[in-house]
């Protein structure tokens, strides 16, 4: 089994497409996403090519230090990741969207191996000088949830904390790596 990772310039829309429908059923059953946020995005189509359009411009930076990372397992796309560095925060990494799938085998298992997460945490760490990566998500939304319940501390991760938004709708979760 190996990894490997790529810096997009362009975006494949094979690629994109395949782990979009594989992420569908996760954004809108998990309150992850709030597309009414957006004008004209209502059906499934309209919400792909939304979901779209914020990894494509950045693959030519628009934002500071940002950065459109594909993941692959074997050779199978499984993690397409857009991230940049934020000017208010610049030790933590601030990961915008990301859209998983499956390896070849059909399996998710990736998500939990402690020396991929490890690997990704370094080149984060590496490339970036972070101490590690932060998420916004909607507060108490399935996704805040599933942080919420996530160890303080893991092999990847030396510590786990949670900051709310002071009108209580966002929660920012932050992941600081382990020194080494």
């Amino acid at each position: 089994m190996s990894y490997s990772l790529e810096v997009l310039t362009s975006i494949d829309d094979a690629i994109f497409d395949t782990l979009y429908n594989h992420s569908y059923p996760k954004i809108e059953s998990g309150g992850t996403m709030p597309w009414e946020r957006y004008s004209n995005v209502s059906t499934p189509e309209e919400k792909k090519e939304t979901m779209k359009s914020f990894f494509t411009p950045n693959t030519d930076n628009d934002l500071p230090k940002s950065k459109v990372y594909l993941w692959r397992k074997d050779g199978t796309p499984i993690r397409m990741t857009l991230v940049s560095l934020p000017l208010a925060d610049p030790t933590y990494l601030l990961l915008h969207y990301t859209l998983y799938g499956p390896d070849a085998n059909n399996s998710r298992s990736w998500l939990y191996d402690a020396d991929f997460l490890t690997e990704i945490n370094l080149h984060y760490a590496e490339t970036f000088g972070v101490i590690g990566h932060m998420g916004h998500v909607m507060t108490d939304s399935p996704m805040c949830i599933y942080y919420r319940n996530l160890p303080k501390s893991s092999p990847s991760y030396s510590t786990l904390t949670e900051e709310v938004s002071e009108d209580g709708l966002i929660s920012t979760f932050k992941f600081t790596y382990r020194e080494g």
